[in-house]
């Protein structure tokens, strides 16, 4: 095939393709004026206004050199000229990206930029779509000031282009992101495990908690009414509210996780509690003396401490008998004192307290 036939057949095919409506590929050639000159191999070049090659910053987003895709408006004016559509092309390109969004379940990203009856319009690549106000978010929204204007991510839930109708849904991928947390949370949680919460509901028994597309309870008992200077009780809840929990029981099977509002060393505190009982004998190290009080070692968890009495000196790592008085929350102490409190008088027990 010699060159001057394959170039006559190129054109003759440009020309069949070319007809009005359909979209053509052409290159920058030239940009001034505000206007953008492009070669699409037709009879003739076609300037187009540069608003049509602006961003929604407006800003230009083409330069000299670059291969567009336009919309054929007519291949001869009324002077003999190729009139060429950028804007065209886009709403093309937007028809087609929308349409693959919804037949792939794929997201958009659009902007709510007004109010109709029963919901917003939202723009996605120049088509303007609906968002009915029951698909906002998955719950109720009072007040929709802080998404509007925002680029926002969507799903296409109806599409129809010949009668020009988009419906999206933001609270589908609202959806699909907390479905998507909720596993990995699920996957990644663990007790002992502190985390963040928001209170969801309140109950006679205690609060259930938001942990992120998940609830767990938080039983009124589990709740740290006073230690070391934290206070929460179901008196000081809200519905809405921060909270930062920590994971006290998991169970995977049934899904179904408890809470508490205890740190983990208050939690560690009850447990070691639970090993000793007031009028019990023990007996520890000494570790250090805190005026005119001396403080001994139990075991790997636990710390007694008694006061000193009759000016006694005691070392560190002298073991010391003493039997157990009661306990100490605020400091997570065993209190503990030298005398058997069976045998303690009432001046005796008066004098510790």
């Amino acid at each position: 095939m010699s060159p001057n036939f394959a170039k006559l057949f190129e054109e003759s095919l440009k020309r069949f393709e070319a007809e009005q409506g359909s979209i053509v590929k052409g290159t920058v050639i030239e940009i001034n004026n505000g206007t953008v000159l492009i070669d699409a191999g037709l009879k003739s070049k076609s300037a187009i206004p540069a608003e049509q090659f602006k961003n929604s910053c407006g800003e230009l987003e083409v330069n000299v050199g670059d291969e567009v895709d336009v919309a054929l408006d007519a291949i001869e004016g009324g002077f003999g000229e190729t009139i060429l559509s950028r804007e065209k092309a886009k709403r093309y390109e937007a028809w087609q990206m929308l349409e693959k969004a919804y037949e792939q379940k794929e997201t958009v990203v659009g902007i709510i930029n007004g109010r109709v009856k029963g919901g917003f319009t939202v723009e996605v690549n120049t088509i303007r779509a609906f968002l009915p106000t029951s698909l906002v978010d998955i719950r109720p929204l009072n007040d929709t000031t802080h998404i509007e204007g925002k680029e926002l991510e969507f799903k296409v839930i109806k599409f129809d282009q010949k009668r020009n109708n988009v419906v999206v849904s933001r609270s589908a991928v609202i959806e699909s992101e907390t479905s998507l947390k909720r596993k990995q949370l699920l996957e990644s949680l663990q007790e002992g495990q502190e985390i963040k919460g928001i209170v969801k509901n309140l109950t006679e028994f205690g609060a259930f908690i938001d942990l992120g597309g998940i609830d767990g309870l938080l039983h009124k008992s589990e709740m740290n009414f006073e230690f070391k200077g934290q206070n929460t009780s179901p008196e000081t809840l809200a519905k809405g509210q921060n909270i930062d929990v920590t994971v006290l029981a998991y169970d995977r099977q049934k899904t179904r996780i408890s809470l508490t509002t205890k740190s983990p060393e208050q939690i560690h505190w009850i447990r070691t509690k639970e090993k000793f009982e007031v009028g019990h004998e023990v007996v520890g190290r000494v570790i250090t003396i805190q005026g005119n009080c001396c403080v001994l070692r139990l075991n790997e968890s636990a710390k007694g401490r008694f006061t000193i009495l009759n000016d006694a000196t005691y070392i560190e790592g002298e073991a010391v008998k003493a039997y157990i008085f009661g306990f100490d929350d605020s400091e997570c102490l065993v209190e503990l004192t030298l005398k058997n409190r069976a045998t303690m008088s009432f001046s005796d027990i008066a004098e510790m307290l």
